[in-house]
This record gives structure tokens, sequence and C-alpha cells, in this order.
């Protein structure tokens, strides 16, 4: 084992065996990879949407809704507004874009000044991504 990985993996305690680094190293491998995933599918998911923005329009949740509909297009999923925020897509405004994930009378969005999800009340007015259907 090499200089690095003995002072990596070293962990000055009586359960420090072998066996117990390779388990660290396994499982830090495993973080690694699946974070190595995620960034993939982020970005393959976000180069593989046709979006049109709505503009500097902001609509209420069911306006919006009903105008990617009129254009023959949906409202973006939470999952596509993250990949799209992620991969720098997005465009970066100062506000919520909304999504087509609703729960009662409250949809689901992204708030771009944060960088986090947002939970409206679907009569606010708020911009959007339409994608193709």
């Amino acid at each position: 084992m090499s200089r690095f990985l003995q002072k990596l993996f070293w962990l000055h305690s009586s359960g420090d065996t072998p066996a117990y680094r390779l388990g660290v190293a396994i499982a830090m491998l495993a973080l690694v990879s699946a974070g190595l995933c995620l960034y993939l599918q982020v970005y393959m998911l976000a180069s593989l949407l046709t979006i049109k923005d709505g503009g500097d329009t902001e609509r209420n949740w069911l306006a919006a809704q009903q105008y990617c509909s009129d254009q023959g297009q949906r409202l973006a999923t939470i999952s596509e507004l993250t990949a799209l925020m992620l991969s720098g897509k997005l465009p970066a405004r100062n506000s919520d874009y909304w999504s087509s994930t609703q729960l009662g009378s409250y949809a689901f969005g992204i708030n771009m000044k944060w960088s986090i999800l947002s939970f409206d009340q679907q009569r606010d007015r708020d911009h959007f991504i339409c994608v193709l259907k």
C-alpha cells in the first residue's frame, strides 16, 4: 500500500486493521462512484431537454401550465428543473420557476436566488420553463 493510502486510512485506533481500512476505501470508492453517476445523469438529462423559456413573464401555476400546453409542450418536472439549474442551462433570474410537480394547492419549483427547491401556492406568480412532451 502506498504511503498516501496508508496516511489516508490510518485511524490510530484499536479497531484499525487492514480489513477495516479496505472497507473504508471501498465505501469511499462507492460514494465517489455514486456522485459521478448522479453528475452524469444530471448533465445527460439537461442535454436531452428541448426547452422554451417563458421569458420575463411570470404566471400563476395554472396559467403557466396552460401556456406550455398551448405551445404543444409541458411544464418541466422538478427533476428536469434541477438538472437544468445544476448544468447552468436555466436562465439565472432572481426568481422561482414552476415545475409540473404539485401537491394540493401548492406546487414545487426551483428558487434561483438560493438554488433550493421552493414550494409555493399555485396562485403565486413565478417564471416557468416549457419542455417538449
